[in-house]
C-alpha cells in the first residue's frame, strides 16, 4: 500500500472510503448477494496450486524492536500456525535509504534504512537489524516445506534518483536517473544475493518496482516512492535480469506490482514478448481496478500473485471478499497483506506504528485477524484450488492429505444457507468441522456436519466467513 490510503481517504470522507472498498469488484463488479443454494465442487476444474498467506514486513517490523519476549509475541502472531496465523509468506523491503538532507520528510514507521549510504560508500551489513530479525523469525517459525520469501523495493537509494530523495520525483516525475538503472540492479542483487549466502534466507523472487504507474510517488511524501511508466519499467527488467545473471542467481524477477488491477493488466499487455519472457512472476496489488479475469489472461500462464493488499475495515469481510475474488477470478496463487500490524483497522494486530512513546507490546487482534485465520491456519502450500459453481465459495484440495477445504464469504446483511456438494469426489462416510467468524464470533468452532451422498448443508450468517474441512475426498 505504499501510499497512505488513510491519509488519502480522509480527504474525502467516509463516502471516499465505501468506494474504495466497492471499486475493487469482481468480475463485472457483480453486487454482492447472499450465498444461497447449492454450491457443487468440481475437482475437474483445477486452478493453481496455491502458494500461502504472508505479509509485507517492511514498516511494522522496522518498528517493533523492544525485548525479545515483545518481538517473540509478534512472530509468533503472525506465523505460528499453533500460536496465531500461520502465514507462511514473507516480503522483505529492500530500503533505499533517505538524503541525510531531509531527515523529516518520511513518517516514523517508513524510514527503513539502506544498504548503501552513498556512491563511494561500502554496503553496511548491519542496516535494517529489525526488519532482518523479524524475517528470520518468520523462517524459524514456518515449515521449510512451506516457507517462501520475496524481496521488493519502493525506491531506489537516494543518491541515484533525480529529486535527491527516495520519497518521490517532484511533480510525480520518473525519479530513477537515466544513468542509475544498472547501479540501482546492482544493488538489488548484491543485498538479495547476502540474504541467500550469508545470512540463509534465499528469496525466490525480487520486485525492483512498486506501484510504479502511480502519479502519487512526488518530491516530501511520507514514505519511500518511485514512478517508473512501463517502458522504463521494460528497461528496470532488462538491466535487473542481467545482473541477477552476472552474480548467478537463482532468484527469478516480480513485476510490476502495480496499484490497480487494471493497471496491471495494462502494463503487462503493454510489453514485448521479449520483457515478459524476463519476468517469473506477476505481482499485482488490488487497492483499485476490478478486471481480475483480463489480467490472469494477460499474465498468459505465468504465475500471479496478490502480492499486496490493505484496507481500513477491521471487521475483515473486505479482506475474506478479496481473497475470495482472487482465488476465484484472478487466477492467484498466494495473497499477501500490506502490513499485519498497524493502526485505524488496517492492521490485524492494531497498534500505532508512529507514535515515538507508543507501547508497542500492547496490541489489539481485532476481526481482520481471525478473519485472516479463516483462511491461512486451514489452507496450505501445495493445496490445488478446484471449481465450485457458488459465487461466494472457494474449494481446495490437499490431495495428499485427502480433504478439501470449502471457505464461504457472505458479505450481506441476510443469512444464507449452502448445500455443498461433493459428489463428484468418490463416494465418502465423512464429517465435515467448521469455524466461523463473524460479528458474534472469533474464530468459533461450529457444530460438525455428517455428509450423506457426498453432501451438507450449513449456515452462512451475515457478515460472515465459514471455513469447513472435509476428510476422506478422494478423486474418482
Amino acid at each position: 500500500m505504499k501510499m497512505d490510503r488513510r491519509g488519502l481517504l480522509a480527504l474525502a470522507g467516509t463516502a471516499a472510503l465505501t468506494g474504495a472498498v466497492t471499486a475493487v469488484a469482481g468480475p463485472g463488479a457483480a453486487p454482492a448477494h447472499a450465498a444461497t443454494g447449492t454450491a457443487v465442487v468440481d475437482p475437474a476444474q483445477r486452478g493453481p496450486v496455491w502458494e500461502g498467506f504472508g505479509t509485507a514486513l517492511c514498516w511494522f517490523a522496522h518498528r517493533i524492536g523492544g525485548t525479545q519476549a515483545v518481538r517473540d509475541t509478534y512472530a509468533d502472531l503472525l506465523f505460528d500456525r499453533d500460536k496465531g496465523l500461520g502465514l507462511n509468506i514473507v516480503r522483505y523491503n529492500i530500503g533505499g535509504g533517505e538524503n541525510p538532507a531531509y531527515p523529516g520528510h518520511m513518517d516514523l514507521r517508513a524510514r527503513i534504512p539502506g544498504y548503501l549510504a552513498s556512491a563511494s560508500a561500502a554496503y553496511d551489513w548491519s542496516a535494517d537489524p529489525n526488519q532482518r530479525w523479524f524475517l528470520q523469525a518468520a523462517k524459524s517459525r514456518i515449515p521449510a516445506s512451506e516457507f517462501l520469501a520475496e524481496s521488493f523495493a519502493n525506491s531506489p537509494p537516494w543518491w541515484m534518483t533525480i529529486s535527491g530523495s527516495v520519497t518521490g520525483g517532484r511533480n510525480a516525475a520518473e525519479n530513477l536517473r537515466p544513468d542509475s538503472y544498472e547501479a540501482f540492479a546492482r544493488y538489488l542483487v548484491t543485498v538479495n544475493e547476502r540474504f541467500r549466502t550469508t545470512w540463509g534466507v534465499p528469496f525466490r523472487t525480487l520486485s525492483p518496482v512498486n506501484e510504479p504507474s502511480a502519479a502519487y510517488w512526488t518530491f516530501g511524501n511520507r514514505q519511500e516512492g518511485n514512478r517508473m511508466l512501463p517502458a522504463n519499467q521494460a528497461t528496470m527488467l532488462k538491466a535487473l535480469a542481467d545482473e541477477l545473471a552476472r552474480q548467478g542467481s537463482p532468484t527469478r524477477i516480480a513485476a510490476s506490482d502495480e496499484t490497480s488491477i487494471d493497471v496491471g493488466r495494462d502494463t503487462v499487455d503493454s510489453w514485448s514478448a521479449q520483457t515478459r519472457a524476463l519476468v517469473g512472476q506477476y505481482n499485482v496489488h488490488s487497492y483499485e481496478g476490478s478486471d481480475r479475469t483480463g489480467f490472469k489472461t494477460a499474465a498468459r500462464g505465468t504465475r500471479i500473485w496478490d502480492s499486496e493488499h490493505g484496507n481500513g475495515d477491521a471487521s475483515g469481510t473486505t479482506l475474506s471478499q478479496n481473497i475470495l475474488w482472487d482465488v476465484k477470478w484472478l487466477g492467484a496463487s498466494a495473497f499477501a497483506y500490506w502490513q499485519a500490524v498497524d493502526s485505524g483497522g488496517w492492521g490485524m494486530l492494531d497498534t500505532d506504528l508512529n507514535n515515538a512513546s507508543a507501547d508497542l507490546s500492547s496490541y489489539t487482534r481485532n476481526k481482520k485477524f481471525w478473519a485472516m485465520a479463516q483462511w491461512s491456519r486451514y489452507i496450505r502450500r501445495g493445496y490445488r484450488v478446484i471449481g465450485v459453481s457458488d459465487n461466494d465459495t472457494v474449494a481446495f484440495h490437499d490431495e495428499a492429505g485427502r480433504r478439501v477445504v470449502l471457505v464461504t464469504v457472505n458479505t450481506t446483511s441476510t443469512p444464507a444457507t449452502v448445500t455443498y456438494d461433493l459428489s463428484r469426489f468418490a463416494p465418502a462416510t465423512a464429517t465435515a468441522s467448521g469455524v466461523r467468524t463473524s460479528g458474534s464470533q472469533d474464530l468459533a468452532a461450529l457444530p460438525s456436519a455428517a455428509l450423506a451422498g457426498n453432501r451438507f448443508t450449513a449456515s452462512a450468517p451475515a457478515m460472515s466467513t465459514t471455513t469447513w474441512v472435509v476428510p476422506s475426498m478422494t478423486l474418482n
